[in-house]
């Protein structure tokens, strides 16, 4: 039997013969090689998709150093806070070795990030009905959270100018691009805005439309919202709630003077 040594198996692969016959056959010989490293999040400011409401923003130091901070807001008002370091594709809050430190995978995808905690030491960061777990999205340009504070300032300038038409424009393109990021309560007050501009440019009919999909449409008084919503939900709700039955009973025909919040 023929003994073939290490030194000449390396040899035969480095030989020309060797070689051609590789590339014929589109083979690859790769050794001590290693799966390839997760791709590394790039800086920006990432929003999760409603009806919650949760931000992930991505940043450089001038050390060259990644970090990463989340905010989010879970049911009856409980919240999420944690920030930290990242090396690649991992996250790390609370300390980079401690036994106590809440380390997070981050995974790229074509527009979006995975965020997924790895122990239950990140529930430390959070409140019992809140989780900064999820799919975080880079939002076209216009409709980032700070974008739509501004476009939102716009539309109540227009409104109150009486300017409809250009108030409806504004906020119904937001509406349209933007509404996958909207928290439950952005959506309904939004809901708001448009049908009331509706009904001021003489279109009654798309007012009740638009405000038939709010939450509040079907739960008609206050006694069926506090069945259907946790105390602190209730608070934040109730005054949109209220301009939206009150609206209702305006787009319906009903004489009344129209209410908008803020």
């Amino acid at each position: 039997m023929i003994q073939i040594l290490p030194a000449e198996i390396a040899h035969a692969m480095t030989a020309p013969f060797f070689r051609r016959i590789v590339a014929v056959l589109g083979l690859s010989v790769t050794v001590g090689a290693s799966a390839a490293a997760p791709v590394p999040p790039a800086p920006g400011q990432y929003e999760m998709h409603g009806p919650g409401i949760a931000s992930l923003t991505i940043t450089r130091g001038e050390d060259g150093g990644m970090r990463f901070s989340m905010e989010s807001v879970g049911g009856n008002g409980h919240s999420c806070s944690v920030d930290g370091s990242l090396v690649g594709a991992l996250g790390t809050a609370g300390g980079e070795d401690g036994a106590d430190a809440c380390k997070i995978d981050f995974k790229v995808g074509a527009s979006s990030i995975d965020v997924i905690s790895r122990s239950e030491n990140c529930r430390a960061y959070c409140g019992a009905r809140a989780s900064f777990d999820g799919t975080y999205w880079l939002p076209e340009p216009g409709c980032r959270s700070d974008e739509r504070d501004r476009q939102n300032q716009a539309f109540t300038g227009l409104y109150r100018k009486k300017q409809y038409v250009q108030a409806y424009a504004l906020l119904k393109k937001q509406f349209d691009r933007c509404s996958a990021f909207f928290s439950w309560l952005e959506i309904d007050d939004k809901r708001n805005d448009l049908a009331l501009t509706a009904f001021h440019l003489g279109r009654p009919g798309e007012c009740r439309d638009l405000l038939g999909k709010t939450f509040a449409a079907g739960h008609p008084d206050l006694e069926a919202l506090r069945n259907a919503l946790p105390p602190t939900d209730l608070d934040a709700y109730q005054p949109i709630a209220e301009s939206t039955w009150f609206n209702l009973k305006l787009c319906g025909g009903a004489p009344a003077k129209a209410v908008r919040r803020g």
